[in-house]
């Protein structure tokens, strides 16, 4: 190696040994009140207690925000916080905590009773209970119709049921019933219990017929009341514990009637007319 060159390299090496002394007195010189030559304490924070990023101990910068973006408030320059909401509790799409937005709807655009704008849930019936055709969710208007017409109680607003017969019709054909009625009871004391039960057979026959032609119309009705029975069943036009005891009581009365001979106990009896005053009491 020439001379020139080695004193360039010494001229260097000391050069950097310098530069590097510098930097260590400048780093971790400290005067009396705790500052390197750079202007930081031990800790990295400047007279104005920010270090080199600009951030002060409690992590905020000159503007006061952190370095997420985030102020003392715990919100950003945008206004909303770490869960995305702004001091008025909503979130970027407009919407708070519980969904609703600051006209108080949710996305479906339901408030929070669970009616819309133009005051219908989602089922479509109003604060009232009715729907927009006017009927409440048990089907009937504000005049207690339902969509066929019929009342609760199966007459139209002209006093027709389905059968086209009025209360009247029902009246007389419950005076049948009881008549078969006060008959039966009459057999049944004097132990007559063949015609009692005979008495009884008709009355379910009127009875039965009654519920049908009420709820569905003549044309549903069968023939004989075993069939019938087998539609009110099929329509629910009465509980399934009654239809048993309608099976059961016409089961009674048949073996009397084919089989005069049969043992017939009062107890017997007792059964058929009492399901037979429920059906009357159910046409009521």
């Amino acid at each position: 190696m020439s001379t020139g060159k080695a004193i360039y390299v010494l001229a260097r090496g000391i050069g950097s040994v310098a530069k590097l002394c510098g930097q260590l007195y400048s780093n971790y010189h400290y005067d009396e009140d705790g500052y390197n030559i750079n202007g930081y304490d031990r800790d990295g924070y400047n007279r104005y207690g920010y270090n080199k990023s600009g951030f002060n101990r409690q992590g905020f910068n000159n503007a006061g925000f952190d370095q997420e973006g985030y102020g003392y408030d715990g919100y950003n320059k945008a206004g909303f916080n770490r869960s995305g909401f702004d001091r008025e509790n909503y979130n970027r799409n407009g919407y708070d905590r519980d969904g609703y937005n600051r006209d108080g709807y949710n996305k479906s655009g339901f408030d929070r009773q669970g009616f819309n704008k133009a005051g219908f849930d989602q089922e479509g019936y109003g604060y009232d209970g009715y729907n927009k055709a006017g009927f409440n969710r048990f089907g009937y208007d504000r005049e207690e119709y339902n969509r066929e017409g019929y009342n609760k109680e199966g007459f139209d607003r002209s006093g027709k049921d389905r059968g086209r017969n009025s209360k009247e019709h029902y009246n007389n054909e419950l005076l049948r019933i009881n008549s078969q009625l006060l008959s039966a009871s009459k057999f049944r004391e004097t132990k007559d219990y063949s015609h009692s039960l005979l008495d009884i057979r008709i009355g379910l026959e009127i009875g039965v017929k009654c519920i049908i032609i009420h709820n569905k119309g003549y044309s549903y009705i069968k023939d004989n009341l075993s069939e019938n029975i087998r539609v009110c069943n099929y329509y629910k036009l009465l509980n399934i514990e009654f239809i048993d005891k309608l099976y059961k009581a016409k089961r009674i009365c048949n073996q009397m009637v084919h089989d005069t001979k049969m043992n017939v106990e009062s107890g017997h009896v007792k059964f058929a007319y009492s399901v037979l005053e429920q059906l009357r009491d159910d046409i009521k």
